[in-house]
């Protein structure tokens, strides 16, 4: 610290800086008065602390999900041709990378009866808005702790493309 400031002094002695810098420069060098009116504390006592932040205040989550995410109200089908549809989609959006149709984890979990353990709300709330879930949702956040990777957003239509997910992932 004692270096930097007698560089920058010597600078200052040799001319280098004609122009006084902008008072709101976080790099400027204090001005001798400056430095005098800045007080240390005195010797064996700490700085005073920082006031402690408020914590932010922890909202109940039910087994649906946060209900600040919000979703439309879901029938899921039993229909076979919707069925293929979110089977086709399951591997066109690129969930295949990461989730098995079975028990195994891969990357994510294995969703075989996932929603024998989900409820069907929040399933949406995780494949249309899975960042706020992994922020706001204590399962969401277990899972990212199991696994590890956060699950990406995949741009699933919610009014074309999840009923047919979901009717996929029923049907597991």
């Amino acid at each position: 610290m004692y270096r930097t400031l007698a560089f920058a002094l010597g600078l200052a002695a040799l001319g280098c800086s004609k122009s006084a810098p902008p008072a709101d420069d976080p790099l400027a060098i204090p001005s001798p008065e400056e430095l005098a009116a800045y007080q240390l504390p005195a010797k064996g006592t700490a700085p005073a602390a920082a006031p402690e932040a408020a914590p932010a205040a922890e909202v109940a989550v039910g087994p649906d999900g946060p209900e600040s995410i919000t979703i439309a109200p879901l029938t899921v089908s039993d229909d076979p041709a919707e069925i293929e549809k979110g089977k086709a989609l399951f591997a066109g959006k690129g969930c295949v990378a990461c989730h098995r149709i079975d028990e195994t984890k891969l990357v994510g979990p294995g969703l075989k009866g996932v929603l024998s353990r989900r409820s069907v709300p929040w399933v949406q709330r995780m494949i249309l808005n899975p960042d706020a879930m992994l922020k706001q949702d204590p399962v969401a956040k277990k899972l990212l702790a199991e696994h590890l990777t956060p699950m990406p957003a995949q741009g699933v239509d919610p009014q074309t493309e999840l009923p047919a997910l979901v009717a996929y992932l029923k049907s597991l």
